[in-house]
């Protein structure tokens, strides 16, 4: 089914040009790579997205989805630095169209859509509220940032825990193994977390029991160890990010009071929360 219109985020109906969403992936390359001609790659990239749109059979997909499918495609294609320049690009739109409706109002921001990491995600954030030449209030602070926590912590535990099943069994560990228990997981919406992980660590103890041949006792001891040494270094990180994050904030004119509240409550956004408060 031939994509034709898109739909606005002020649900008017306009025409769908692919030459548009070329345009934008140009201005991203053009951020990483000034003087280089970009344009064949660009449309070609265009035109993938435009095809995976096709696939999904909506005649009117929305502007959001449309961005989503782009960075995506770029992610895809090996282009990481790329979407993360186009991830600051749709933030700035946004900032654009924050400004025209409430000037220095509230700043939206949006959720990390990629694997974009803490660090991107904090540079993000501060161009919002620069770009936009401070605010009277920031929202989205804690959902944009707590999902790098969340990343942090996965990496970390995963790393530590590789290590100290390899010093309490006296045996290598391929991290290969542990990435593939992982993603089993997470397939079953189980994921390594700074709160509560019971349902994890016993799906994940069932695993390298059963498919691995490890002893239970010897698991949970690297569990117990893993655990509270990656909860204590993603802090630390966390911590030195997000102060060093309100500081350049206070001077792009955004006060640490004028963050709002998280919308749902978990680990993560209890430790940025005390963070933000300290």
């Amino acid at each position: 089914m031939a994509i034709s219109v898109i739909k606005k985020r002020d649900g008017r109906i306009v025409p769908f040009d692919v030459q548009k969403i070329s345009e934008a992936i140009q201005k991203s390359f053009r951020a990483d790579e000034p003087g280089r001609d970009h344009k064949n790659l660009s449309d070609s990239l265009a035109w993938e997205v435009y095809s995976l749109l096709d696939l999904e059979g909506d005649p009117a997909p929305t502007v959001e989805h449309v961005q989503d499918i782009v960075e995506q495609v770029l992610m895809r294609n090996g282009y990481s630095q790329t979407a993360k320049s186009y991830i600051l690009y749709r933030q700035a739109r946004t900032n654009v169209r924050n400004r025209e409706a409430m000037g220095r109002g509230t700043v939206s921001l949006q959720p990390p859509r990629t694997d974009s990491g803490f660090i991107t995600q904090a540079l993000t954030v501060y161009a919002a509220v620069r770009d936009n030449g401070g605010c009277e209030r920031l929202e989205g602070f804690y959902e944009a940032m707590g999902p790098g926590v969340a990343d942090e912590f996965r990496r970390e535990y995963t790393n530590l825990l590789r290590l100290s099943l390899e010093l309490t069994a006296c045996a290598p560990v391929a991290e290969q193994t542990l990435v593939q228990i992982d993603r089993s997981l997470e397939a079953q919406g189980l994921l390594p977390a700074l709160g509560a992980n019971e349902a994890y660590l016993k799906r994940q103890t069932d695993f390298l029991c059963g498919s691995c041949g490890f002893d239970r006792g010897v698991v949970e001891q690297a569990q117990q160890k893993a655990v509270p040494m990656a909860r204590e270094i993603v802090t630390k990180r966390a911590r030195r990010t997000v102060s060093m994050l309100l500081a350049f904030l206070e001077d792009a004119g955004c006060a640490r009071e004028l963050i709002a509240p998280a919308e749902k409550e978990n680990a993560e956004a209890q430790l940025l929360r005390e963070i933000v408060g300290e």
